[in-house]
């Protein structure tokens, strides 16, 4: 009994945290710049964005869970932006800056 209830929560508990529920408005806001409309019917924008929030509506609930992604998803890592340095090379650009230090005296005289 104790196994039943363990595999149910296992099965049952990551569909529920996997997703969350989206705004009409905040919806709105991630589809508006994104959605591409031919010139003819730009002026018509708002009106095919409220109709196809209103389908998403109908057929999601605006759930995220229900979302599914074909193909690769982007990365959400992010690439370091400095190059690491050996131990010696940063040693040797701190005693370059220490006016103090001898190595550097002697470059001044």
């Amino acid at each position: 009994m104790k196994l039943l209830a363990v595999l149910l929560v296992a099965v049952v508990l990551p569909n529920l945290s996997e997703g969350r529920e989206v705004s009409r408005c905040e919806m709105n806001k991630s589809l508006e710049g994104k959605i591409k409309l031919p010139t003819r019917l730009e002026k018509h924008r708002e009106k095919i964005l409220s109709i196809l929030i209103c389908k998403m509506e109908q057929r999601s609930g605006l759930k995220t869970d229900l979302v599914k992604v074909l193909g690769k998803r982007p990365t959400l890592i992010v690439k370091p932006t400095l190059i690491p340095l050996s131990l010696k090379s940063m040693r040797q650009n701190l005693l370059d800056l220490n006016p103090l230090h001898p190595s550097s005296m002697k470059e001044q005289r």
